[in-house]
């Protein structure tokens, strides 16, 4: 896989977007969004990172079948139990709140 610059600027855009929300969420910054959106944006942010740990069962994820390239590698060892894992404490976050 070869992301593009571009690629890379929307997933670290998303991941800001994401931090922040938990940011407001925690109270660190007072801020009021609607209440429909704190509860459903804590239950898609998790999902989304799930379904990513999860894969799509060529390029990323635990159940690839591509993995002996060097991001299939990094993917295996890093970035698939990072997002099982920000998955996981979002669900507990929101299960605490």
């Amino acid at each position: 896989m070869n992301p593009k610059k571009i690629d890379s600027a929307i997933v670290g855009i998303g991941l800001t977007a994401f931090g922040f929300f938990y940011i407001l969420k925690s109270g660190l910054i007072e801020y009021n969004l609607p209440e429909w959106i704190m509860k459903y944006e804590s239950l898609i942010i998790p999902i989304v990172f799930l379904l990513r740990a999860i894969g799509e069962f060529k390029y990323v994820g635990f159940f690839k079948s591509v993995k002996q390239t060097d991001f299939g590698k990094l993917d295996t060892k890093l970035f698939s139990p990072l997002c099982l894992i920000i998955g996981i404490v979002g669900m507990l976050i929101q299960l605490t709140k």
